[in-house]
């Protein structure tokens, strides 16, 4: 194995009606910004990756058939911007009606446009798909119109897209601002972004320890993307009882939905060994690796690949 590399996620939440997309689109293919060279060049945070644009799963819980499209269609002809998202939800997610990425989208604009705000960051939302074919421009104008209303949701993906460059420029200061003005308001998805933010030294001067109070505050508001934060502050800051407790983090959020950053960090944990007194475990780490590397994250089948060959 090489050395430990600890992943980050920055995390944009759909928002609006029960429109919320499936696990099978897990990020958009928007290139990371790169840590700066002022980060320590040992250190976890020069390893560390921005996983791009994670959504939330939900469409499990969603039901839709006939007759409850025909009327949320009915709905939406009428200009109703509530029935036009609740619509679009059942074309993402193929409930009562034939999945159609692209239809939805539209919808999803159409609600927007209607005065439905939550609609707006749901557009947003679909540039994560590549089936919708949504120009990333587009995205960014929707976000940032629901945010100009006042969706919190929307704000945080405006951040979240100035931050790795999504359909505008790339501005990390921008979104650090706009990630401090939400966490301030007590909005824990901004506070997780920010902490990770923080701990990287993206468009801020590097803070561990103000990255690390931002990240445990909103770990405690239940951000799986705040508690993996978390966690690499720690094993950074190194120690046996950080040690476990980074493992304690990572195993609780490997467990949840969207959780394959942390399944990676666990197996990294057990092939490198926790502490000095616990040698590495290469099959709990084969297990994890296995785990993330099968629910799509890919480094984990090069962790998985490495470790099988005794790199």
């Amino acid at each position: 194995m090489t050395a430990r590399r600890i992943w980050f996620a920055v995390v944009l939440s759909a928002c609006g009606g029960s429109q919320q997309p499936p696990p099978s689109a897990a990020r958009a293919q928007a290139k990371p910004p790169p840590p700066p060279p002022s980060a320590p060049t040992q250190g976890l945070a020069t390893n560390a990756q921005l996983n791009g644009m994670f959504v939330n799963t939900g469409c499990g819980q969603m039901t839709g058939t006939p007759e409850t499209v025909a009327l949320f269609q009915k709905a939406c002809d009428a200009h109703d911007g509530q029935g036009c998202s609740e619509l679009a939800g059942r074309y993402l997610c193929g409930k009562g009606v034939a999945q159609d990425y692209a239809k939805s989208t539209v919808l999803s604009e159409q609600g927007c446009d209607y005065g439905y705000i939550q609609s707006c960051n749901n557009v947003a939302m679909m540039v994560a798909y590549p089936q919708a074919k949504l120009d990333p421009s587009v995205a960014f104008k929707y976000a940032d119109k629901g945010c100009s209303a006042g969706d919190p949701a929307a704000c945080n993906g405006v951040g979240l897209m100035y931050l790795q460059g999504i359909g505008t420029a790339a501005d990390p200061v921008k979104a650090g601002r706009l990630f401090d003005d939400l966490c301030k308001k007590n909005n824990a998805m901004a506070c997780a972004n920010l902490a990770m933010q923080a701990y990287l030294g993206i468009g801020m001067p590097r803070d561990v320890k103000h990255a690390a109070e931002l990240a445990d505050s909103a770990c405690k508001q239940g951000m799986p993307s705040a508690c993996n934060t978390l966690g690499g502050i720690l094993i950074e800051e190194g120690g046996d009882d950080n040690m476990h407790r980074a493992e304690v983090l990572f195993t609780t959020i490997c467990d949840q939905a969207d959780g394959n950053a942390a399944c990676d960090n666990l197996g990294q944990l057990y092939a490198h060994g926790i502490t000095a007194k616990e040698p590495p475990n290469k099959d709990r780490a084969a297990a994890m690796f296995k785990k993330a590397c099968d629910a799509g994250f890919a480094k984990s089948c090069t962790h998985l690949a490495e470790l099988m060959s005794g790199q």
